[in-house]
């Protein structure tokens, strides 16, 4: 493998890295905006409920679309690299 490769992987690696992150960071916003707000538990309860529903439509999605656009461009490269 070339050591151009080999950078190219590292960096689109770290920039996945650094998206993860920023999704986890919007998550914990999140959380210490309700923490500041001093909810019941009945409103933290429904709260719970409603983040665990629009998980999958919001943090996992953006999670699937930087992990997806990484693995395009690494198979594009590689194919380039390697033809």
């Amino acid at each position: 493998m070339s050591i151009g490769l080999l950078i190219f992987l590292v960096v689109l690696f770290a920039v996945a890295l650094v998206g993860t992150f920023w999704v986890f960071k919007e998550e914990e916003d999140k959380m210490e905006e309700h923490k500041e707000a001093g909810d019941s538990p009945v409103a933290e309860n429904k709260r719970s409920e409603e983040y665990e529903q629009n998980w999958l439509k919001t943090g996992l999605g953006k999670q699937a679309v930087i992990y997806g656009i990484a693995l395009i461009i690494s198979i594009i490269i590689g194919i380039v690299i390697f033809m």
